[in-house]
């Protein structure tokens, strides 16, 4: 492995920008200093007029693979991670098959090694205790509840949901809900105006309320995805100044587009939860931009064209080429910070899910580094897209901050626009395990 310095950008420390130069060696960030103290490297990287980053994390990722890799693989989900910047992805439970026992965990890990050009942890799902710490310990790196439909015939009532918090908690495991009440969602659908519909604001507070109640009950560690609603983010944060150790996530759609957008893209918009009006998605916004919402994930749920174009459209689109044009646009209109910004793709989800050694620039971490060019501006065009998902939401949009290289375990894996390396991530264990 070659030894990388990165000199002559603003290199993000501790919460703010500094004039340093970083030495990589052996897949470990060495040194940061001024260049002239930097040792000797086989490569210098310039990154003069760049914004260096801790790699971006995303921790809610739909890989697909196996059955649904006409959808997406290892290979395409993962370069298009690598060239929105994330050094590290957290995969979704809902494959085909789903993972819901050891033995599919250790199949889908032993199918991603050798094929992942970032980093990557696997999710679980299971409303069995018994199994919930065999998933632990065998590396799930979290547990997802789907609260509003069955995977694999699990269904989640309000003993299942403590029980996989006692479970959790002594695994030292986040469980990570989809909140939408079943019983207020109505599933016969076929437009996208109907799916809309079929989702209310409702559903979603319903659920929140209920995993706090369990939560405060059980004293467990839960999050709460996609979150999409001003009262559920209401809700959350009343009861976390309680004391109730819950966090959420937002992702770009809820915070940028509402449910006007439906007469437009129609299926094309079809997500679960839903777009909201305009009230719902302004708050989520405010949220992040106030720290409220301390996470920033990309629900990055890729299906072929046809599934969206069709009368059932599939819920769900690619976003993990998007995020960092999306975010660096809001940075650049001073809607959101850059400090939180960087922590909601960073250092806070590398510390609410417990995932050692990255999410920050600091000597002795893995080397996951993000380099962004601040100053781009550029079009959103799902054509150019390295996921097989080619369609956007927000297809056409002008945005400024492009990534323009990412480093995955001191290994350059993308610049410029091009995948320069083979895969080389490696898989991400839950705490406490080791592999």
């Amino acid at each position: 492995m070659r030894s990388i310095n990165i000199v002559n950008g603003k290199v993000w420390i501790s919460s703010k920008f500094a004039d340093a130069g970083i030495s990589i060696s052996n897949g470990m960030i060495q040194k940061i200093a001024k260049e002239y103290r930097l040792p000797d490297a086989d490569v210098k990287f310039d990154a003069r007029g760049k914004m260096v980053f801790p790699g971006f994390i995303d921790v809610h990722t739909h890989l697909r693979d196996a059955e649904y890799s006409y959808k997406e693989d290892f290979a395409s989900g993962t370069s298009a991670a690598v060239a929105g910047g994330f050094t590290t992805v957290l995969d979704m439970p809902n494959t085909s098959p789903p993972i819901t026992s050891v033995k599919a965990l250790r199949n889908r890990i032993q199918t991603a090694k050798g094929r992942i050009y970032c980093d990557v942890g696997f999710y679980g799902t299971t409303n069995n205790p018994s199994i919930a710490t065999e998933l632990a310990e065998a590396g799930c790196i979290a547990f997802k509840a789907y609260l509003h439909k069955a995977i694999d015939s699990i269904i989640f009532d309000s003993e299942k949901i403590e029980n996989l918090m006692v479970a959790a908690k002594k695994t030292r495991r986040l469980v990570c809900f989809h909140a939408e009440d079943p019983a207020l969602i109505n599933k016969n659908t076929r437009t996208a105006e109907e799916h809309l519909q079929a989702h209310p604001a409702k559903a979603e507070v319903s659920a929140i309320e209920q995993v706090i109640k369990i939560a405060s009950k059980t004293q467990g560690k839960v999050h709460i995805c996609h979150l999409s609603t001003r009262e559920g983010l209401k809700l959350i944060n009343e009861v976390r100044k309680l004391g109730t150790n819950i966090s959420c996530e937002a992702t770009p759609h809820h915070m940028l587009l509402n449910s006007a957008i439906i007469d437009e893209l129609g299926g094309m918009a079809v997500v679960e939860p839903p777009l909201r009006p305009p009230a719902d998605s302004a708050a989520i916004l405010e949220g992040v931009s106030a720290g409220l919402i301390p996470i920033i994930a990309t629900d990055h749920a890729p299906h072929a064209l046809k599934e969206k174009g069709n009368q059932n459209p599939r819920p769900g689109f690619p976003q993990l080429e998007t995020l960092a044009g999306l975010l660096f646009t809001l940075v650049n209109q001073e809607r959101i910070s850059v400090k939180r910004a960087i922590a909601a793709i960073t250092e806070n989800p590398a510390s609410r899910f417990n995932l050692s050694r990255i999410g920050a620039m600091k000597e002795g971490f893995k080397a996951n580094i993000t380099i962004l060019d601040p100053k781009k501006s550029w079009k959103i065009d799902s054509g150019t897209f390295y996921t097989k998902a080619k369609y956007s939401p927000f297809e056409g949009r002008s945005v400024r901050g492009k990534v323009f290289a990412t480093i995955v375990g001191g290994e350059l894996v993308y610049e410029n626009g091009e995948i320069i390396s083979k895969p080389k991530g490696d898989i991400v264990y839950g705490s406490e395990v080791r592999s």
